[in-house]
């Protein structure tokens, strides 16, 4: 039996051109944490229970430091936030330089003027994206601050994606338990869910 999902995250995969041979790794992930790694079905996974998977203490430590901004748990959208990070720093790193028309390292007001009209962003809504993407404020835009903000749209972005997957679930009456008595579904971020 299948049900349907749409493509629930393959927007995401598309915009930062993380490639068709991620979906595969990405259904694991998805399936890891919603059967797992989350052992009481609250939807977030505490450090107890990922404790019990990861044997490491430092990179168990790194996770939760880095990935749980509200200090309950990881919530699938947190948990993912790792996983397209790792996927998508070399776009981002792409994007920078094809910007940075001197080489300079630093995108100033007239290379990002380019970047931000390719994102249909112009007048007061670019100064205002300028003025986040400048965190220090000397007038240019490091590659550390433009992966800072790239980091918190990717973070906004996961966590609309995950509030549809978990409403079509519950839709679906896709409970966790009714997960585990399927013997191991996969969640095809393509727009499947098989059993």
């Amino acid at each position: 039996m299948q049900q349907d999902y749409g493509d629930v995250f393959e927007p995401i995969i598309d915009e930062y051109k993380i490639g068709e041979e991620y979906k595969d790794s990405l259904n694991r992930v998805i399936e890891k944490f919603v059967i797992k790694y989350d052992a009481d079905g609250n939807g977030r996974v505490s450090k107890e229970e990922m404790s019990a998977i990861i044997k490491s203490p430092k990179y168990l430590e790194h996770l939760f430091k880095t990935y749980d901004h509200d200090g309950d748990g990881l919530s699938l959208d947190e948990y993912l936030e790792d996983w397209f990070t790792k996927k998508v720093i070399k776009h981002w790193r792409n994007v920078f330089q094809e910007y940075d028309i001197d080489g300079s390292g630093d995108l100033k007001g007239e290379e990002i003027d380019p970047y931000l009209a390719s994102l249909n962003v112009f007048g007061s809504r670019a100064r205002l994206v300028k003025n986040k993407l400048d965190a220090d404020k000397d007038g240019k835009i490091s590659f550390k601050e433009f992966e800072n903000y790239a980091k918190v749209e990717l973070r906004e972005k996961l966590a609309e994606k995950c509030e549809i997957f978990h409403k079509l679930r519950a839709d679906k009456a896709l409970t966790r338990e009714k997960d585990l008595e399927a013997n191991k579904p996969v969640y095809n971020t393509g727009g499947m869910f098989k059993q």
